[in-house]
C-alpha cells in the first residue's frame, strides 16, 4: 500500500489494527502482523525509500518461520534499501 492507493503510513498502521480487531478476519499468526506493524510504524526513510508494510510482513514471516523450526533467521535479502532496517536485512548492490 502508500501513494498507490493514496493511503500514507498512520492510514495503513489504522487499517492493519482495525482488521487485527476485527473478528471476521482470521490470521495465520497475529503475533506476526503485530511485529510487521510494529516494524513499518518505527521505520525510517533510508536513502529515500520508505519501507513497505508488505517488506515488513516477509520479514516478520521469515523470522517467524525459522523459530518455529527450531532455528534463527541468518538474513534475508532484498534489493529495496529501506529494508535494511530490518533485523537480518541484507541488501543486494
Amino acid at each position: 500500500m502508500g501513494p498507490r492507493y493514496s493511503v500514507d503510513k498512520p492510514g495503513i498502521c489504522a487499517i492493519v489494527r482495525a482488521l487485527i480487531g476485527d473478528s471476521s478476519f482470521v490470521f495465520e499468526d497475529s503475533q506476526v502482523i503485530w511485529s510487521s506493524l510494529r516494524a513499518y510504524d518505527e521505520s525510517k526513510t533510508v536513502r529515500g525509500k520508505r519501507l513497505d508494510f508488505a517488506d515488513a510482513l516477509i520479514a516478520s514471516k521469515a523470522h517467524y518461520f525459522a523459530q518455529n523450526q527450531g532455528d534463527k533467521l541468518s538474513g534475508f535479502y532484498s534489493f529495496d534499501k529501506a529494508t535494511e532496517q530490518l533485523e537480518g536485512a541484507k541488501t543486494l548492490k
